[in-house]
């Protein structure tokens, strides 16, 4: 068997909660050998307890999605023989993560800095909040403050104008954010083959909803003023909107070549009548009389439920009507029998954690 791509890279998990953990969690998944350290009383996430709207189940499922494929060790880096054994492990080790507050690295000594002097091929990954430098460098944050709020991603996917800024999800922004960190560590590997010499990556929260939210914020710096995006009925297009059916499921249409897909459209949803409404001739006019056509498309999405609706609309996907996904809770219980994750590395990963 052809060993992984990762095998035989030593990596020292220094990090806590999700985001920084990750990025190792994806390291070990490509076959690294990483050591998680924790606090002799562990990671603070470890023994997250459940709350509103966080499912309850026998197993850490957190914990699992989060941490698996490591082997663990409990470490006082306040003790001088805790602080011994971790300098014998970065000697020896490819990358150390960390996403502790500045400050308490300066404390623990474990900055780049301090442990560069080591190992000089040691690859020196860290996260923050807001970043290593300014005024909010010190600052700690999850993903729901530093990323979701503090770019504007919260106030600008409101779904009108009016109307209250939505939470973000437990571990939204940390996941993707571990991938960057993720794809820094690899980049400065690659560059060390070349080189010989480690080095020092980061990436922070904030940077990472930024890029989430590079459209809006480019269109800022190129001196665009950026607005609240209308509500649903005051889509600039009914093409792209969401619609809701007979048993209450909602979906996204999201049909953006209007001239070629508005024919076809017609045929699936058997409204043939719309192709000679004078409101609806042209994409010009799809587009001035936008409010009309949801309305127009809200009757007809409301007469089926959603499972009629995507038999039909998958059945005129050669036809360049593109299938919707559905918009409702009952769908991420069916996630087990997505045929797109059973058949990827997301299943496999989790097969090689139970072995």
């Amino acid at each position: 068997m052809t060993p992984p791509p990762l095998a035989g890279l030593r990596v020292i998990d220094a990090a806590s909660w999700i985001a920084g953990p990750v990025a190792t969690t994806i390291l070990a998944d490509f076959g690294a050998d990483v050591v998680k350290i924790e606090p002799p009383a562990g990671d603070t996430y470890r023994h997250r307890s459940g709350g509103p709207g966080v499912p309850e189940s026998p197993y850490n499922y957190r914990w699992i999605v989060d941490n698996r494929n490591k082997r663990g060790l409990a470490l006082d880096l306040r003790k001088p023989e805790g602080r011994e054994v971790l300098c014998r492990l970065v000697a020896r080790a490819d990358v150390f993560v960390t996403n502790a507050p500045l400050d308490s690295r300066a404390r623990l000594r474990i900055c780049w800095e301090d442990l560069a002097p080591l190992n000089p091929r040691l690859i020196y990954a860290s996260l923050t909040a807001y970043g290593e430098h300014g005024d909010e460098a010190a600052k700690t944050g999850f993903d729901a403050t530093a990323l979701w709020a503090r770019t504007g991603l919260m106030d600008l996917v409101r779904a009108a104008a009016d109307a209250p800024p939505p939470r973000s999800l437990p571990g939204m922004g940390d996941h993707p954010t571990g991938v960057s960190l993720y794809a820094a560590i690899m980049t400065a590997l690659y560059e060390r083959e070349r080189t010989g010499r480690g080095t020092m990556v980061s990436t922070s929260l904030m940077a990472n909803g930024l890029w989430w939210n590079a459209i809006q914020v480019q269109a800022a710096l190129c001196g665009a003023r950026v607005e609240p995006r209308p509500s649903r009925e005051d889509a600039v297009t009914a093409l792209a909107n969401l619609y809701r059916c007979a048993d209450g499921r909602w979906f996204l249409l999201n049909l953006v070549q209007d001239e070629r897909d508005w024919p076809p459209l017609l045929r699936a949803i058997e409204q043939p009548d719309l192709a000679s409404d004078p409101r609806f001739t042209s994409p010009t006019s799809r587009r001035t009389n936008a409010k009309a056509l949801v309305s127009v498309l809200d009757k007809v999405f409301a007469a089926r439920p959603w499972p009629a609706w995507r038999a039909v609309l998958d059945a005129h996907g050669r036809r360049r009507v593109r299938s919707c996904v559905p918009r409702q809770r009952p769908a991420m219980h069916q996630a087990r029998s997505w045929p797109s994750h059973s058949a990827r590395s997301a299943s496999r990963s989790q097969r090689r954690s139970r072995r």
